[in-house]
């Protein structure tokens, strides 16, 4: 996560490794190596969310604007084409609604 006021996904190292994940004609090893990464990606966001979970005001505003980007980036990528990046954006948007209702 990029911490800040003005949070993208789309500049998260997170986002990042889902456009290694759209190259074509990946061989299996790199896909298993570049899905492992978005997953500690995401667990390094979603421990990041947990720790600030507790703050108010401006820092809130921080948290909760990380949050909505991320999972409006797992959301746009549902509409992909390839089914592993759809797999994986549904999987991760369930843990963030299971872990922040």
């Amino acid at each position: 996560l990029n911490g800040g006021s003005s949070v993208s996904a789309s500049r998260s190292a997170f986002s990042c490794v889902f456009n290694y994940l759209k190259s074509p004609n990946l061989t299996p090893a790199v896909s298993q190596c570049l899905t492992a990464t978005v997953h500690r990606a995401f667990e390094a966001a979603v421990s990041w969310l947990e720790d600030h979970i507790s703050l108010t005001g401006k820092y809130a505003s921080i948290r909760e604007s990380t949050m909505y980007a991320h999972a409006c980036f797992l959301i746009k990528n549902m509409s992909q084409r390839d089914e592993h990046i759809r797999n994986i954006s549904v999987n991760l948007l369930i843990q963030i609604r299971d872990k922040f209702p």
